[in-house]
């Protein structure tokens, strides 16, 4: 092999090898599990819906990331308490973006079980919780 193929090889290999180090994971399990923030309990309104508010922030985590709600439509209702916008989804039924000092609300029916919510933005920053329905 000519000496300038031999060169470009090994410089390959080399930044492969680079390439492939700089995409390792050495993050902790424990580093990469979503934070606990609490849990909330939705409560029954006036309109004889569960509700409960969830606050997204510049830490990219929802607070409570546990809801317990019981069996039926459940109003969740997201505010965003910095400047980096957020969504919620849960079970196919998305927010949409809420900018900072915003908030939007959705209604979900759930039926009893775990339902993780995230923000789509944010799922690689571990932004999600759970609603456990009983």
């Amino acid at each position: 092999m000519p000496r300038h193929l031999q060169t470009t090889a090994v410089a390959g290999l080399m930044l492969a090898s680079l390439l492939a180090a700089g995409c390792s994971n050495r993050e902790s399990a424990a580093a990469r599990a979503p934070v606990n923030t609490g849990t909330g309990t939705a409560v029954v309104g006036a309109d004889g819906v569960q509700q409960i508010v969830v606050t997204g922030d510049e830490q990219f985590r929802f607070v409570p990331s546990n809801i317990r709600a019981m069996a039926g439509p459940l109003r969740i209702v997201l505010t965003n308490s910095g400047g980096t916008p957020h969504n919620l989804r849960i079970d196919g039924h998305e927010t949409g973006l809420v900018g900072g000092g915003e908030k939007s609300q959705i209604t979900v029916t759930l039926a009893p079980g775990r339902h993780e919510f995230i923000c789509t933005l944010h799922t690689r920053l571990h932004m999600m919780g759970v609603v456990i329905v009983s």
